[in-house]
């Protein structure tokens, strides 16, 4: 963050520094200075509209950072309608949002510029609906999420995010039919991953069940996937919390001897995703890593240096 505000005036930076510095004060608890940020880069972002179509896609993410502070807070249900009009921003129609509002002609603009400000609308509109339901664990909602998400956007299911299709299995398992593990070959990339997080969900489904046998050769048989699990991830967390995913189904079945190895690779390679780190060191009951913290001094001197300049 200091390497991005050192350099020399750069609006793009002066976002992406804003952005970072805004999500380090919500995970730390400033929610207050989150949102404060937040508001500010839409504030400059629209002063700055007569310059070009990307300070309405500047303007954007702090908008997304706005409904996710209320999202995972105190007001997911606020933040739900929120990203409702994501959607329609998604579609090519105008979106009005207390912090921001966008006219169909603006989004006309934006596309003929090659913004990605309608794939990035989408995006969100599936990631974070799921996530905020899945947080506040609303089960019956998010299995209903997940199915109009679908609906509405029905070629996530071979291109991604998965994040709908998942939601079904964390909402409704019961109710899914039994994947076939043959679409984990000859399909395209994402088809397959998407099968393979429906057959590690099913497996976690067998475990819970107790049907403990099945539960356990089908663990064994996702984790042998290595031509899958090695793949190249936009994050290389993914194949860790899959394969963590999988170990606690067999920790579920009983077999700790076969989860142990699992969790051991998972907790050497997960410094990079905290929760996911503490869990799994705390199941095999050894001490987590020290996690760095940009201590809260550093955080508002950095804060004041982005408002500076925002402001």
């Amino acid at each position: 963050m200091d390497g991005l505000l050192a350099r020399p005036p750069d609006d793009e930076s002066l976002f992406i520094a804003a952005n970072l510095i805004a999500l380090v004060a919500f995970r730390t608890g400033d929610v207050g200075l989150a949102r404060r940020i937040s508001q500010e880069e839409i504030g400059y972002a629209l002063r700055r509209q007569a310059d070009g179509p990307v300070y309405l896609m500047y303007a954007l993410q702090p908008q997304i950072n706005l409904l996710r502070i209320d999202g995972y807070g105190s007001d997911p249900d606020g933040a739900l309608d929120g990203l409702g009009s994501l959607a329609r921003l998604a579609s090519g129609l105008g979106m009005e949002l207390p912090e921001l509002s966008i006219s169909m002609e603006q989004v006309a603009r934006l596309d003929a510029a090659g913004l990605p400000v309608r794939r990035v609308a989408r995006t969100t509109h599936i990631v974070d609906t799921c996530k905020i339901l899945y947080r506040h664990r609303l089960w019956e909602r998010l299995a209903e999420a997940g199915t109009a998400l679908l609906a509405r956007y029905p070629d996530v299911r071979g291109t991604g995010p998965h994040h709908a299709a998942e939601a079904l299995w964390l909402g409704a398992a019961a109710q899914q039919p039994p994947p076939d593990a043959n679409a984990l070959d000859g399909a395209p990339v994402q088809a397959v991953r998407l099968a393979f997080l429906q057959l590690m969900h099913h497996t976690a489904h067998l475990a819970d069940l107790g049907r403990r046998e099945e539960a356990v050769r089908q663990a064994a048989s996702l984790l042998a996937r290595a031509d899958i699990l090695d793949g190249s991830f936009t994050s290389p967390m993914t194949p860790l919390r899959w394969r963590a995913s999988l170990a606690d189904s067999l920790l579920r079945a009983g077999r700790m001897d076969l989860a142990e190895p699992v969790l051991s690779e998972v907790h050497h390679g997960s410094g990079g995703d905290s929760p996911l780190h503490r869990g799994i060191a705390e199941r095999l009951g050894v001490p987590a890593q020290e996690e760095p913290r940009a201590g809260r001094e550093e955080t508002l001197a950095l804060a004041g240096q982005v408002l500076d300049r925002l402001t």
